[in-house]
């Protein structure tokens, strides 16, 4: 696979990984998080929590573009959001984790979904909604989606917050890999 390149990260809140993908390599889809990676933190290798992105998405992209055209993939699984949303003043919390998907140049195609699977944190919430999947599935969600985007499991809950709080210096560098992320893909 000439030309592939993967950085992974992996912390006590987040899981990242940075590949740059020749079209011409994307043989298979790509799962996120590699549950079998070497290091991998156990709350993503135990975790249901996925996303599938299809070869497709990157394979009928190519025919329109010359020669070999390289793909950035950005992908960041959070554990939490902890201290990045402020207080929720209607008792609304993030009840999954949160995944963020990137791909430059952006996809034109929307044959190709995105399957994106999140866990529910706590059963029992009230109203869980997402304006994208169905949420009358109270386990998990599964959502087919033709934009890149962050999603997590929205509901109003018995309590003001779900999920573990992360120091500021933690915070601050997880700030710093999104953008890094973020200039990564522009470029």
């Amino acid at each position: 696979m000439k030309d592939f390149h993967n950085a992974y990260l992996m912390t006590g809140n987040l899981v990242a990984s940075i590949q740059r993908l020749p079209a011409v390599s994307v043989m298979t889809d790509i799962n996120f998080p590699m549950k079998g990676r070497k290091g991998m933190v156990d709350w993503a290798r135990n975790s249901e929590d996925k996303v599938v992105i299809p070869k497709g998405l990157f394979v009928s992209q190519s025919a329109d573009m010359e020669g070999s055209p390289v793909f950035i993939l950005g992908t960041v699984l959070y554990k939490t959001l902890g201290l990045m949303l402020p207080s929720p003043k209607n008792h609304t919390v993030v009840n999954s984790k949160v995944i963020a998907v990137t791909v430059r140049p952006e996809p034109k195609s929307t044959e190709s979904h995105l399957e994106i699977e999140l866990a529910h944190l706590a059963n029992g919430t009230m109203n869980p909604y997402c304006a994208l999947w169905d949420s009358t599935i109270i386990t998990s969600g599964l959502l087919l989606c033709n934009d890149l985007c962050t999603l997590g499991t929205l509901g109003g809950g018995r309590s003001n917050s779900v999920g573990d709080v992360y120091s500021n210096s933690k915070l601050e560098s997880e700030k710093g890999l999104l953008e890094l992320m973020r200039t990564q893909t522009m470029h």
